[in-house]
């Protein structure tokens, strides 16, 4: 994040009106004052200038000619909302120069005009432009300092979750790269469902967890080779509580999520999963998530009990089970994400342990566009 520039030296002036007389003397007063003047005679002529160059200050006449003067402020203030505008008026038209006040002009000066009021006012303009720069210069470092207790709390997040993985990686529940897929593939879903940066970026790293349970499974059921028994897949089924026992009751944005998407990423949409059978709008959509994008991972990858399945018999079992299975809103946004999960599914499940780094560069890209 760039520090603000600091304002220019000289203000940029246009003085706006037919009467050269008028014209020329404001210059001229200006540019003693060491101010950048130049002049219009029309109000067409001011726009063009101003498109151009953009002034920071348009005196601009009401009786110019070719267009009312209260026309010509007004579409400056809508064009060029940063640019001050100065009105020039006769006595006759004090009314009509209230009401560029109330547009947004800066002020009005009634001809003939004088050199000290004239300077007065601009005097004005530029401190309020010396605040408004003051105050854009206090935001940038408040966001500064934002931005930097952002990072260290979510490195102090990163760090809780590969301690937690990593003690399950012992368990040998999981492999390294499915873990570390389940949280990329996550993350696209989301971004493709329209979820906010921040989200995305809670989902990648709490989908990580989602079978932290897995390390109060008994070995011998988490690491058989063979198909579970029913007893034994009974018992498995029991890590999604375990996992939400052991993330509840934390503060932590990404441990709640994480708890909801270790308690109910078995569901199923019309009700028939585990634990609690929920179904729909019931489950929470970060589970939804996960339990789509598990199922994806898990099946397009050799496990110890069966080698993967082609990549186009998982999209089709993934297809049959849109409006039981999986919630019909997070399938089609897989279905956008696809090309994005398909390169994340190249990461081994052999590669190093990183959560900061993981992603390829092209998919970090897409995540921060």
């Amino acid at each position: 994040m760039a520090e603000p520039k600091t304002a220019r030296k000289r203000t940029r002036v246009l003085v706006a009106t037919g009467e050269s007389p008028v014209r020329e003397t404001i210059i001229g007063w200006l540019a003693a004052a060491n101010f950048e003047p130049e002049g219009a005679d029309t109000a067409s002529a001011a726009l063009e200038l101003q498109q151009q160059v953009v002034f920071d200050i348009v005196i601009a006449d009401l009786e110019i000619s070719d267009r009312a003067g209260l026309d010509l402020s007004q579409q400056i203030k809508r064009e060029f909302p940063k640019t001050a505008v100065l009105m020039l008026t006769s006595q006759a038209d004090v009314r009509l120069a209230v009401q560029a006040l109330i547009d947004g002009a800066l002020g009005y000066l009634v001809k003939p005009v004088q050199q000290t009021e004239l300077l007065c006012h601009l005097e004005r303009s530029l401190e309020r432009d010396r605040l408004l720069a003051d105050q854009g210069q206090r935001a940038w470092r408040l966001q500064r300092r934002i931005d930097e207790q952002t990072r260290i709390v979510r490195q102090a997040h990163e760090e809780t979750v590969q301690r937690l993985l990593k003690v399950c990686l012992l368990q040998k529940g999981e492999t390294i790269g499915h873990i570390k897929r389940v949280g990329m593939s996550s993350a696209l879903v989301a971004q493709s469902l329209g979820w906010s940066k921040e989200l995305v970026e809670l989902i990648q790293l709490a989908a990580q967890m989602h079978d932290v349970g897995q390390i109060g499974i008994p070995d011998g059921i988490l690491q058989k080779p063979g198909r579970l028994t029913q007893k034994e897949r009974a018992v498995m089924q029991c890590h999604a509580n375990l996992g939400a026992r052991m993330l509840s009751g934390s503060l932590s944005p990404v441990l709640q999520m994480a708890e909801q998407i270790a308690h109910y990423h078995h569901e199923h949409w019309d009700g028939t999963g585990y634990p609690a059978r929920l179904s729909a709008q019931r489950i929470p959509t970060a589970a939804r998530i996960v339990a789509l994008v598990d199922v994806y991972d898990a099946l397009t990858h050799d496990r110890a009990f069966r080698p993967a399945f082609s990549e186009d018999e998982v999209l089709e079992m993934i297809n049959d089970g849109i409006g039981s299975h999986f919630d019909p809103t997070v399938a089609y946004a897989f279905f956008d994400a696809l090309p994005a999960i398909q390169a994340v599914s190249l990461v081994s499940d052999t590669e190093g342990f990183s959560i900061s780094n993981e992603l390829p560069t092209g998919i970090r890209r897409e995540l921060r566009a």
